[in-house]
This record gives C-alpha cells, structure tokens and sequence, in this order.
C-alpha cells in the first residue's frame, strides 16, 4: 500500500519546499502541499487539527536541526542491548491502542525529517547495530521521497554496521526490488490475532505479516523478530499459540537473527488516554510501579509468560539470540535462566551483526 493512502493531509516547511526529496515526496502525493509556513507554527497548527488520531493523518516534512539519533535510552532498573536508535521520522500512520508514543511526543503529527541541504549526504552509521523503530514504523511508509534508499546508503560500505527496520506493516517492495542491500535488517513484531483485532488498528495481520517475513526470507534476508508488547493473557492464551505454530511452518529459523520480548510497560506518566477505557480498567488496575518509574505487571507474572515464548522460540530457532528488553536481572534468572553481566547483551547482539555482515547475509 502506498504511504499517500495514510494521509489527508502534507504539510511543509517553506525552507524544504524545492528540496529534491521534497519535490519527489510532492510528485508521490500527487498534488501541491495543503500547506507551506514555518516549522515553529507546525505545533499550533497540529493542535488545532482535531484528536490525536486525526492529527496522524498529517505528514509534515521538516527540517532535522541537529537531529542525528544516539544510543537507545533504556531504562535505569533493565537490561539494555545497546542498541542506537535513528529518528528519520517521529510519528506513526497506525492506531495501536497501548501506543506509547502518546507520552513521548507532544503531537500526533507524523513528523518527515530531512537534513540540512548544506550538510552534503549524510555521513555513514558508526557501529553495529541502529535502528529507526523507536518513534515510529521503519517500513510502513515505504521509500516516501527516497527515505530507506537514504538510509540505506548509510550502511552499504563493507563491514559498515546493520540498520534494523521494525515493521507492523507488509510493506517490503522496496526490499524487494533490488537484490539484499547491504546492511539492512527487516523486523517484524508480532502479536497473537486476538490483540492485533483488539489492539492495532490500521496495522496488517499476523498472518500478513508472516508472509511478509517469508518474501524477504526467501529474498535473501536474514530478519529479526519482536513479540513487544506481550500481554498476559496472550503468552499463554491459544490464540498466542497459533500465532507460534504458524511462525514456525512458515518462517525459517536459521534465518532469524536475534527475538526479543517485551512485556507491555507504560512510562510513569503514560497511559492517561486508556483510563477511561473500561477494556483497559482491569489491565491497568494489575499493574505496579517498578523500580525505574515504569508501570509493570508483577515480576511474577511477566516471569512466567516470558519464559514460556523465551523457551519455545529458543528450542524453534537455537541460533538466534532470544533476550528481553528492558527487564531487570530478576527476571531474566526466573525466566531465562540467567542474567547477563553487565554490557554483555550489547556485545553479543553486536558480534551477531558483525558476524552478519562478514558473511555476507547482510
């Protein structure tokens, strides 16, 4: 599906409008910008568009001041992999209800970073491992205005590092229509069918996005996998199940690099927006304060649904790397087995991307 479909509306800032990746982006709309002003005026602007999911309808194309990316921030009580995160765009086109982005960004805009013309292109990643899935979808846009081919070219120089691009959607033509490009790592995160009709409106299908992992499998990527947020009741509900049984018929392991699995979390401040939600009220009402701030399931319980998925998927993929994000050492032993020392996540995810690109899977 084209990006256009996501948007009623283009915004752009009167600096980026005769840009080439602006005037490209414009010749995929198809017709002018609904609007031409000042970035500073982009807030207002948005606010006034109505709730924040009609302001989702909006692509603004901005420029990026300083906008770089960094290390991801984790979380002070978790494990972190030490993964860098790149923010090309913040926003999402999709609806899920447990969204966290709602704390994070202060609108609902879907936000189109582009670099400073006088910044020339843009030097290639540091590193190993990067990733553009933080404040947004890494695929479900496609290559609007030439954004994965920037990218791209941003990791293609040999034993450069591996950018992964997390997806809900099926939108792998650009991956498709060339040979692997170098570097580049297809993710999925996957939920049972259950929570996908229930809690991702305007994302594709489990199944969808299955198939959609064999096409790039079958392609020549390797891909990763993230089952983030997983609910209670899905890790070990028949439904949750299914969705196993069918990635193990139609996925291939040995082409899996790394799963992680996350527990569904909300910031101190967030999920304000679910309260009033009486599907929500009994969710919420089991979570408690963890010792980062963060609203959490007990240990207890997340223990026990993250080691069921963790010791199914180790069995199905043995050489894929399966590790939780953002938990605390107690329970990867329950869950797990062990905890990892400090920083030794980080080393062995980024050995695998090396490894990755030695052999020339990416």
């Amino acid at each position: 599906m084209s990006w256009t479909a996501y948007f009623t509306s283009v915004w752009v800032a009167a600096e980026l409008r005769d840009r080439p990746e602006t005037l490209r982006l414009l010749g995929e709309w198809g017709k002018e910008p609904d609007w031409l002003g000042k970035e500073g005026e982009v807030a207002a602007r948005a606010a006034a568009a109505g709730t924040w999911e009609e302001q989702k309808r909006i692509l603004a194309v901005l420029p990026a001041r300083g906008r770089e990316g960094g290390p991801c921030p984790g979380t002070s009580a978790g494990l972190c992999c030490g993964y860098r995160v790149l923010d090309p765009v913040c926003g999402c086109p999709f609806a899920c209800r447990y969204c966290v982005l709602r704390s994070y960004l202060e609108i609902g805009v879907v936000r189109y970073y582009l670099p400073p013309s006088a910044q020339g292109e843009p030097a290639p990643l540091p590193g190993f491992r990067w990733g553009t899935g933080e404040l947004g979808d890494s695929l479900a846009l496609g290559d609007c205005g030439g954004l994965l081919t920037r990218l791209a070219g941003r990791v293609a120089a040999p034993g450069g590092p591996v950018l992964e691009l997390k997806t809900k959607s099926d939108e792998v033509a650009f991956l498709l229509a060339a040979p692997p490009r170098p570097g580049l790592l297809p993710a999925w995160s996957l939920t049972s069918d259950l929570l996908w009709a229930s809690q991702e409106p305007g994302t594709v299908s489990p199944g969808a996005r299955l198939r959609a992992i064999r096409r790039v499998q079958e392609h020549g990527y390797p891909v990763a996998l993230h089952f983030d947020p997983i609910f209670p009741e899905s890790g070990n509900a028949p439904g949750y199940a299914d969705l196993l049984g069918r990635l193990e018929r139609e996925v291939r392991p040995e082409r899996v690099a790394w799963i992680s699995l996350g527990a569904l979390r909300f910031p101190a401040s967030g999920s304000e927006w679910l309260r009033e939600d009486p599907a929500w009220q009994a969710r919420l009402a089991e979570m408690i304060r963890g010792r980062d701030g963060k609203w959490r399931y007990p240990q207890a319980t997340r223990a026990a649904f993250l080691g069921t998925l963790g010791r199914r998927l180790r069995k199905w993929a043995p050489d894929a790397i399966v590790y939780l994000c953002m938990e605390s050492p107690e329970v990867w032993e329950a869950s797990l087995g062990y905890p990892p020392k400090p920083g030794a996540l980080g080393r062995c995810l980024d050995e695998k991307a090396r490894s990755l690109r030695e052999r020339s899977a990416l």
